[in-house]
């Protein structure tokens, strides 16, 4: 009994832990190979010791142990773009408005909330088209601990 206890033990702390991302396909993806090598890829699939990949047309497969590090992009910026560039907006249209109350030559017209909202909705759209093209990468070097 106790040998097969401790034959089962060595067998589980001598598996391999990969630190790997949940998700496990990704349409694009760089892989960092331990002998300094690095590679821009396509359709990416986790497999539980391995990684199956295209490259240049074809499919590939390599052994988790081969592999330094996967870079792959998460998600873009659009949502932080949309918040800063409506909150900018806001914040000018706001010290417009404190400005022309300031000086007694200017009054405001009726419609100012409407143009505040115009142009706070506006910062808003552009923040996201620019947020969008920022590309949100993450890293995740497989050989590191998983804690």
């Amino acid at each position: 009994l106790t040998l097969v206890l401790l034959f089962s033990s060595i067998t589980l702390f001598a598996q391999n832990k990969y630190n790997l991302p949940a998700k496990k396909f990704y349409e694009k993806a760089t892989i960092g190979l331990t002998n300094f090598q690095k590679s821009e890829i396509t359709k990416l699939s986790i497999l539980t010791d391995s990684l199956q990949y295209e490259q240049n047309g074809k499919i590939n497969r390599i052994h988790l142990d081969e592999v330094n590090y996967i870079r792959i992009r998460e998600r873009s910026k659009a949502e932080e773009g949309a918040l800063i560039g409506a909150g900018t907006m806001l914040a000018m249209s706001l010290v417009a408005i404190a400005q022309v109350e300031s000086d007694p030559k200017y009054r405001l017209k009726n419609n100012v909330a409407g143009l505040v909202v115009l142009y706070t909705f506006s910062g808003g759209v552009v923040g996201g088209f620019i947020g969008a093209t920022i590309q949100k990468k993450s890293s995740y070097y497989i050989h590191s601990s998983t804690k």
